[in-house]
């Protein structure tokens, strides 16, 4: 009869140190599970305005596009003389393209590969003395043969999240593959790449050797590097060859 209380107080022993290790373990792996999501949440949530803030707004609206419109944040000539004295000028024929997401800084750029036909004038590269962001291309479209460069621009399309996110220049027509264009660049000759003017300086040549812009123009708007072309050489390419030839803007 005396074996049973002292049983039962070893029993009851028992039992309390098992409930106390397992409200301890209980406790550590509530406290693990509850601290975790956070930290998470916290690492994914994107600054408000970025791209990736976009993006996931359009997919938990169950979106699979979204599209913003930027203003060109490239230098622009006041007149043709300007991107004549300051820019090289060539005409190329577009190969392919390709959009990137750089983040940092979170910008989309989409690359322009051409075959340069035809140099029309050779200026000294100019380091840009304010950019504070320089892309790197997309390593399918180098290494460049002899005649190519590439020309990156703001805007493009890219893959963020499960949602295509796309970003457009104001008044930005786009280019064409296999299309002839005529370039005001900035040519940097030892790294086979360019900074241009921006859409401003890209005109498309058409089959009888005018000019279009690649920006939309409303009717009436003046653009100065177009209009320049049209007033000073009759928007022709055989009249701007020839006065570069002759005048030596070389």
């Amino acid at each position: 009869m005396k074996i049973k209380p002292r049983f039962s107080l070893a029993l009851l022993a028992l039992l309390l140190v098992g409930l106390v290790t397992s409200w301890l373990a209980r406790s550590r792996v509530t406290a693990g599970i509850s601290t975790m999501p956070a930290a998470e949440a916290q690492a994914s949530s994107p600054d408000p305005g970025s791209l990736r803030w976009y993006a996931q707004k359009a997919f938990a609206a169950g979106d699979t596009n979204f599209q913003l419109i930027l203003s060109p944040r490239t230098p622009r000539a006041s007149d043709l003389n300007q991107a004549i004295s300051n820019y090289s000028i060539v005409v190329g024929q577009l190969i392919t393209q390709k959009s990137v997401w750089y983040d940092p800084p979170d910008a989309i750029y989409t690359w322009y590969k051409f075959s340069v036909s035809e140099t029309l004038t050779q200026k000294p590269y100019t380091p840009c003395a304010s950019c504070t962001f320089t892309p790197t291309p997309p390593a399918d479209l180098l290494p460049l043969q002899a005649g190519q460069i590439l020309l990156p621009l703001p805007g493009g399309s890219a893959m963020i999240d499960n949602v295509v996110v796309e970003t457009n220049i104001e008044d930005f027509g786009g280019m064409v593959q296999g299309e002839k264009y005529l370039l005001f660049l900035n040519l940097d000759t030892n790294q086979q790449g360019v900074v241009p003017i921006g859409p401003q300086g890209v005109l498309h040549v058409n089959s009888d050797g005018t000019f279009a812009p690649v920006m939309m123009l409303a009717p009436g708007e003046f653009e100065p590097v177009s209009s320049g072309l049209t007033t000073q050489y009759g928007n022709s390419l055989i009249q701007l060859r020839a006065a570069s030839q002759l005048r030596g803007y070389n």
